[in-house]
């Protein structure tokens, strides 16, 4: 039987569009409701959360021209940006996917949208999906 890694889980599937009103109707469509919007200024983008049982759909949509998300949308246009895992070690997991040579992303280690310690790994390393690892409260090696 495989091991299974119990301090981990899907967190959300962040999705970059350039309508922020998406998220209302994919939400009225669902019956729900999504969060109020999160503006972050010093990255210049909106981020709408729809939750969604265990796993949330994350809108991210630029706020400012030259923002990083503006700059993925007139590289790749609209669609999935990331996954998060959320980890109960973060600073664990770092080494880990630095030990199998998935690089983590120089600089992406900061807060997230909700505050929590998160890093992205690049996308080079991980047949081309964005990984962002998300530390629970608590969860790095200076908290254990």
């Amino acid at each position: 039987m495989a091991w299974v890694a119990t301090d981990k889980q899907l967190d959300h599937v962040g999705i970059v569009v350039r309508d922020p009103g998406i998220a209302d109707r994919i939400a009225l469509a669902l019956g729900c409701e999504p969060d109020p919007p999160k503006i972050l200024d010093d990255r210049g983008i909106r981020v709408i959360k729809l939750r969604l049982g265990s796993v949330t759909l994350e809108f991210i949509s630029p706020e400012r021209p030259g923002s990083e998300v503006e700059k993925f949308l007139q590289k790749k246009g609209p669609g999935l940006h990331h996954i998060c895992l959320k980890t109960g070690n973060i600073d664990r997991d770092i080494r880990g996917f630095e030990k199998v040579g998935i690089r983590a992303i120089p600089g992406s280690r900061r807060a997230g949208a909700e505050g929590k310690d998160v890093v992205f790994f690049h996308p080079k390393d991980t047949g081309g999906i964005l990984i962002e690892l998300e530390a629970e409260d608590g969860g790095s090696d200076e908290n254990k």
